[in-house]
């Protein structure tokens, strides 16, 4: 199905957080408020858990030194190759029992009935492409944007979420059978896909690399909640440190109507006929039916309403550009509907660069800076400025909000596993952070400060609540109870790796 819009794929934004009320992974219990009035809360039983030696023993991302200059699109296509029945994409009856066994715990996990029931697992040809693809240093999925515009179609971007969730069932089964080592290089496939998938050219592509995350990252969480796992700390740094990028695909966005109605890039360059005129309206009028606000409406304009629309607009549309350096020559020579696209065209740029702008500021002034300059835009788009264009703006603040709660998920389980190490060299867990020196205590992205810490019972209790600071009030508690399991076989266990 043709991709209309990036900006109505918003709508996975759902998809992507939506999360059942309940779920069990190993030693890890989710427990999350329907509502979102209530923190959602994570019960983990951990081990503790030395720094690795050598510290960069595990990683989730290829360093730079060890990447090959290489497109990763291209093995990723590789991935997608093969005779047959499609590896990826099980039948409705196995993707059911995948559910299932993505909630099951680990040591009931039918690792049998996995390899014979999941194509992936008997057929390696798909793998050897993945691992290849996360060495390489840049990817361009060749998306033909700048001549298709909203209607660009993305296969590739649904076929790599099914590809996350075969990478995620594998870690799942490594972990569950003890294979710790291999089971970081198989998430290390997956986080390189959600890397990559942030270099595509639509917001939907870098949600979709956000939503690839947030799945590894229950098995990272899985991971470490095994009994004597191994410290992520530094493995989680990586990806601390380098967040899907969303100001690629973004850039794309501010030209999107361009891309998609080529005329559009030099409206005020000619004078149209009537009819062409006229033809250009209704192209526009029946584009933003498909892009408007994130959502398929198929508004279209009858001949008559069009009429009407031009009408009322040409004497506002003709003093404005009067107003801003065109001559009235120029105007009377083209056709009235022109002059009213043109009016709303210009209108509709200038709003364009204030509501993208605030991506090109660092990410803790973007933070702070976007929500007020962006709502002053939103009233400007609600009184009808720059209509129909920008009412199909993207809502880009939801995107950034998407990947900003993906990144304090991050620290906060880096924390976890600063928490660890501190748990091995002294047996218990620190009564708060600042005793944590071994390792800096990630920060919480929203606040800017640290994460709330406190021990009960011999519970260690790690809060993320909502932050006054935050750019909207729908920003989620998250709350981790972790219980430390068996710290002297476990420290001994450490010193012995080292």
């Amino acid at each position: 199905m043709p991709q209309m819009s990036t900006r109505c794929e918003t709508a996975i934004m759902g998809v992507i957080f939506s999360l059942c009320a309940f779920r069990a992974l190993a030693q890890v219990t989710i427990i999350e408020s329907p509502d979102n009035d209530r923190a959602t809360v994570y019960k983990m039983t951990v081990s503790p858990a030395a720094e690795p030696q050598p510290a960069l023993k595990y990683r989730f991302l290829t360093p730079p030194v060890d990447r090959i200059h290489a497109n990763a699109a291209t093995f990723y296509y590789k991935a997608m190759v093969f005779e047959g029945p499609d590896m990826w994409f099980p039948k409705q009856e196995v993707a059911e029992k995948i559910y299932e066994w993505e909630q099951a715990p680990l040591e009931k996990l039918p690792l049998k009935e996995i390899a014979e029931n999941v194509l992936h697992y008997r057929d390696q040809t798909a793998w050897q492409p993945l691992h290849d693809a996360a060495r390489c240093d840049y990817c361009n999925w060749g998306d033909p944007i700048r001549e298709s515009g909203a209607v660009t179609l993305l296969p590739q971007a649904q076929k790599m979420r099914a590809v996350a969730r075969g990478i995620a069932l594998r870690a799942r089964t490594e972990i569950a059978t003890g294979q710790f080592a291999n089971a970081i290089d198989t998430l290390q496939l997956g986080y390189a896909l959600s890397r990559n998938m942030g270099h595509g050219c639509c917001i939907v592509e870098s949600l979709i690399g956000i939503a690839i995350q947030g799945l590894l990252n229950e098995q990272a969480l899985t991971l470490m909640a095994a009994d004597n796992s191994p410290n992520l700390y530094w493995a989680l740094a990586d990806l601390a440190a380098q967040p899907v990028d969303l100001r690629q695909a973004m850039s794309y966005e501010t030209h999107l109507w361009e891309f998609t109605i080529h005329e559009l890039a030099d409206l005020d360059n000619r004078t149209l006929s009537n009819e062409d005129a006229v033809v250009l309206a209704e192209k526009v009028w029946n584009t933003v039916g498909d892009m408007r606000a994130g959502r398929r409406d198929n508004t279209r304009l009858g001949q008559a309403a069009m009429l009407l629309w031009t009408m009322e607009g040409y004497s506002e549309s003709k003093d404005y550009l009067l107003h801003h350096g065109y001559e009235a020559s120029r105007l009377d020579a083209m056709p009235l509907v022109q002059v009213v696209l043109l009016y709303r065209w210009q209108q509709y740029v200038q709003l364009r660069d204030d509501y993208f702008k605030w991506i090109l500021l660092p990410d803790d002034e973007m933070r702070n800076a976007i929500k007020q300059g962006q709502d002053r835009v939103d009233v400007l788009i609600s009184e009808g400025v720059g209509a129909p264009f920008a009412e199909a703006l993207p809502a880009i603040r939801a995107s950034i909000y998407a990947n900003w709660r993906s990144q304090r998920h991050i620290n906060l389980i880096q924390l976890i596993e600063a928490l660890r190490m501190y748990a091995a060299e002294h047996g218990r867990w620190p009564e708060k952070l600042e005793d944590i020196t071994a390792v800096p205590a990630p920060m919480d992205p929203w606040s800017q400060k640290p994460f709330e810490y406190s021990v009960k019972d011999g519970v260690a209790i790690l809060e993320a609540p909502r932050s006054p600071k935050a750019p909207w009030p729908i920003t989620e508690d998250q709350r981790y109870e972790l219980t430390l399991r068996a710290p002297g076989k476990a420290l001994e266990s450490s010193k012995q790796e080292k």
